[in-house]
């Protein structure tokens, strides 16, 4: 008596360990992925995010690697266990009843034409269906945090209406993909019921000799053989839309970012060294901007580059802390090529003030501290004297604990 709860433990022990065990291997597949495409998006040229949308990449991160966790935990199971049930199951048939196991398989070659024809629909809506998601969340992004023009220039019903018309193309995306995802399985459920009348047919006008019970036995095979072949067309299904999502994540991937290291870094020592800026041309794709540019700036010498918007100042900045390379000529620190020297050892160097204020949602404690890890309150506290902010951050509430928001909206602009 006690077998059949011993049974049932086990049977639920391994259903559970079944779901448990492929959810965790797609989370943690899919964490890593994720965790792989952040630090290869970090790391690419600032060319690279000119021309990208926050929004998309955000899309690239989130939703399209949730696909591939959903495909992963969903068709993990099926993939093993139903393509054994098929053969298992019409191995018994055809050596039991071979010439009506051929009869009922007639219908069979008629479903891989919707499968293969839908499969390829569901690649195709999938993508532009991630490709609509994107678009949301661009433009929620650039909504969001351009929300104080919105307001001022009474664009709010211009943000919906171009919100409404990009999520309506995403409805009627999911709609094809869910009619290419469901029509097949409903299909195959159909020709399955054609297969069964088949049978039923042949053994009525060629008069079969068959008992009862093995045809009941035979025909209840059948049943249980379509099952899985259904629920393998929708496998199928969800292996397309896994390889649209997976297209877009792996483009990323395979993006190459155009400043690298050289393979063997010259070690550079910035303090108390010239900068000198040799024979620099330097363009943005096809607009020229620096054209023979030499510039010395001496250890301990203030310069100040005067000129108008667009005639390269910013840029000089850029190519110092190699965020662009040079077309033409060098830019040297101590001797020393900054293409020659590694990445990190030279903007570890440079301290810079951007023109456009970048604040992290975090305290000022933690944006003070962001160039030196690690910093003590009291060498915190004196770079903030020295930059006369030290008197505004005491009066805050929190001092330097006070969290300044996104971007600082916090604090006012002179803050």
């Amino acid at each position: 008596m006690l077998s059949i709860p011993a049974a049932m433990f086990v049977r639920v022990l391994f259903s559970y360990l079944n779901v448990y065990l492929t959810t965790w291997a797609a989370v943690r597949a899919v964490a890593d992925l994720r965790t792989r495409l952040f630090d290869h998006l970090q790391n690419l040229s600032l060319s690279f995010f000119n021309k990208a949308r926050t929004g998309e990449l955000i899309s690239r991160i989130t939703s399209d690697t949730q696909i591939l966790s959903q495909t992963i935990s969903q068709s993990l199971n099926a993939l093993v266990k139903d393509p054994i049930t098929v053969v298992a199951l019409l191995a018994l048939l055809l050596s039991q009843q071979p010439k009506l196991t051929l009869v009922s398989m007639l219908a069979m070659p008629v479903c891989i034409a919707p499968i293969a024809i839908y499969g390829r629909k569901v690649r195709r809506s999938v993508k532009a269906m991630q490709t609509h998601s994107a678009d949301l969340a661009s433009l929620m992004h650039e909504s969001f945090t351009g929300n104080r023009i919105i307001k001022a220039y009474n664009l709010e019903d211009t943000v919906l209406g171009q919100f409404r018309a990009t999520t309506l193309e995403f409805v009627r995306q999911m709609m094809r993909t869910i009619r290419s995802y469901e029509l097949p399985s409903h299909m195959m459920e159909f020709l399955g019921a054609v297969g069964v009348a088949l049978v039923f047919l042949y053994v009525v006008f060629l008069g079969t000799p068959m008992s009862a019970g093995d045809f009941i036995q035979f025909i209840g095979s059948i049943f249980l053989m379509y099952a899985p072949v259904k629920t393998l067309s929708r496998v199928h299904n969800q292996l397309e839309q896994a390889r649209a999502a997976s297209q877009r994540v792996f483009e990323l991937l395979q993006t190459r970012s155009e400043i690298a290291d050289p393979p063997r870094p010259r070690p550079l020592r910035a303090a108390g060294a010239d900068i000198v800026f040799e024979e620099i041309d330097f363009d943005y794709g096809e607009k020229p901007v620096l054209r023979g540019i030499n510039l010395r700036v001496q250890p301990g010498q203030l310069v100040a580059l005067v000129g108008a918007s667009g005639s390269g100042k910013t840029t000089l900045t850029n190519l110092l802390l190699r965020f662009y390379d040079p077309r033409r000529g060098a830019v040297r620190i101590g001797g020393v090529d900054i293409r020659e020297a590694a990445l990190k050892d030279l903007r570890q160097q440079i301290a810079l003030v951007a023109q456009e204020t970048i604040l992290f949602n975090d305290t000022i404690r933690g944006n003070v501290s962001l160039g030196r890890p690690g910093a003590s309150t009291a060498e915190i506290e004196a770079a903030c004297r020295h930059a006369n902010a030290h008197s505004f951050i005491a009066e805050k509430p929190q001092g330097y604990d006070t969290v300044v928001g996104e971007k600082g909206m916090a604090l006012s602009g002179g803050q």
